[in-house]
């Protein structure tokens, strides 16, 4: 974000597009289908690929790891991934 908190205009549109919007949508349900915050969601898709993937996350406080932690024990079914990866 610039310093009066707007987005830069092609940020914004490589990333604010109908896709990514209904992807937020699917992570939101799902968040709170599991009673977990989306960041949960968004690790736990991460450490469900086919390839090896290993997400780095930082927090700005103990609260913010603590809860990105507890993505490992999130259990994806394929459906949901699908849900995930369709938006």
């Amino acid at each position: 974000k610039r310093s009066n908190g707007d987005v830069p205009e092609q940020l914004a549109a490589r990333y604010a597009n109908p896709v990514n919007e209904q992807r937020f949508a699917a992570a939101k349900a799902l968040a709170e289908k599991h009673g977990v915050s989306i960041n949960e969601v968004v690790l736990a898709y991460l450490l469900c690929q086919l390839h090896q993937t290993i997400p780095i996350f930082g927090g700005s406080r103990v609260e913010q790891v603590e809860n990105s932690v507890k993505a490992a024990a999130l259990s994806l079914t394929a459906e949901e991934l699908t849900q995930l990866r369709a938006g």
